[in-house]
């Protein structure tokens, strides 16, 4: 427990009253801070070209309503399922395999900007 207390404060706020109630919430922040540090937890893993994605810049991501992450490279369109990245190719009918741009609309669709 943290106990902050301050002996012959003056009346009008001056830098002793300031200093206090710097004090005080500096304490608070400490006290109630690891109540909320701990609600979420995030684990991070690292992807390389021996997971499916051959271009690791991937520049631009989109995630659908289905749980898939959609990356886009600038060697072409991939989707990640949860356990692989299933790529999208000019011999998938795609233009191109440079994407420049990804968005989602407000109906779920995702849109794609490529060359071509």
């Amino acid at each position: 427990m943290i106990v902050l207390f301050a002996r012959n404060l003056p009346t009008a706020p001056g830098p002793l009253l300031r200093r206090a109630w710097v004090g005080v919430v500096v304490a608070l922040a400490l006290a109630l801070g690891p109540l909320g540090a701990g609600a979420q937890q995030f684990s991070f893993r690292r992807y390389t070209q021996s997971d499916g994605l051959p271009n690791l810049a991937a520049a631009y991501m989109v995630a659908d309503a289905g749980g898939d992450l959609w990356v886009g490279t600038d060697g072409g369109l991939f989707r990640y399922d949860g356990t692989a990245f299933v790529p999208y190719r000019e011999a998938h009918g795609l233009p191109s395999e440079t994407v420049r741009g990804m968005m989602m609309d407000p109906w779920g669709r995702i849109w794609v900007a490529m060359d071509r």
